[in-house]
């Protein structure tokens, strides 16, 4: 990473819980005058207390949805924002279900989290045990 900073404005896409520890690596130097900006994700509807303080060096926080928005945004003493991600995927061709061998009559769902995340917030064993009652009609793919 470069030592020097050159713009004005630093958009850290880099959780509450983690701000922290990242303002610490960069030190203080790479947020004077500058305009900070944290992207924040958060799943639940109550922003945790803890976390107030994270505000600190940004002056805003960005959001991918307004459930986050609204969620952060009851705690943070910093105007929140929603700015939705910018990429919308597109599927390569041959790549569908029968490349990978899955039937085309079931419900397929996905899973992916960071396991550095907060396991009980993400519970990721969860997704892994689908409903007996409708287990002849889903899978899981692992």
């Amino acid at each position: 990473m470069s030592s020097v900073f050159p713009y004005s404005t630093n958009l850290f896409y880099v959780n509450a819980d983690q701000t922290t520890v990242v303002r610490r690596s960069l030190g203080e130097e790479f947020y004077r005058h500058r305009s900070n900006i944290g992207y924040w994700v958060w799943e639940l509807d109550e922003f945790p207390e803890r976390w107030q303080g994270a505000v600190a060096p940004y002056q805003e926080i960005w959001t991918p949805s307004t459930f986050c928005r609204n969620a952060i945004g009851r705690k943070a003493s910093i105007p929140v924002f929603c700015f939705p991600y910018s990429v919308a995927p597109v599927a390569a061709v041959g790549m569908d279900r029968e490349y990978f061998g899955l039937a085309p009559d079931k419900f397929l769902f996905l899973t992916a989290f960071d396991v550095l995340s907060v396991p009980e917030r993400k519970n990721p064993l969860r997704r892994f045990e689908p409903s007996r009652r409708l287990s002849d009609r889903i899978r899981a793919v692992r």
